[in-house]
């Protein structure tokens, strides 16, 4: 399990001007998934603060921190560039499990986001709810985890 906190795009080391702390993640993440001690296991990883990360793009656009992305303030597109970024860095092809943690909308609220294959619209995301009992909890505080797909 490898957590990520998606609000650290634009956190920049005072000693290290040039790289924020998810740049430092990603090569974190190579390094860990790249690993000879990890080459027979699968890895699920976490992006959590989505909703915050949502909220700094539209005063910290992603472009700003990672010149390569070009899909403005658009969550969908931002969150699934960074999901390729860290699959970029899987040369072990080891399988990944991404998911997106939310806060909970309400008790007994989960909510699944996919790629739907028919859906054409610039989101390429759907958000389905449905209900279950009880909650999904992540370090003692109610959230909801989506899976997310390239």
């Amino acid at each position: 399990m490898f957590s990520v906190d998606l609000c650290t795009y634009d956190h920049i080391f005072p000693e290290n001007p040039t790289t924020t702390k998810l740049q430092e993640t990603v090569l974190l993440f190579a390094s860990i998934v790249n690993s000879r001690f990890f080459k027979r296991t699968s890895t699920i990883f976490f992006f959590c603060n989505v909703k915050r990360f949502e909220e700094k793009t539209h005063h910290s656009p992603l472009s700003n921190h990672f010149p390569d992305y070009t899909g403005g303030n658009d969550i969908n597109r931002a969150t699934k560039f960074l999901l390729w970024r860290f699959i970029q860095v899987n040369r072990a092809n080891l399988p990944t499990h991404p998911q997106l943690v939310l806060e909970d909308s309400g008790p007994n609220h989960a909510l699944i986001l996919h790629k739907s294959p028919h859906d054409t619209s610039p989101a390429m995301f759907r958000l389905l709810a449905r209900g279950e009992r009880g909650t999904t909890s992540l370090s003692y505080v109610s959230t909801t985890v989506c899976s997310l797909s390239l």
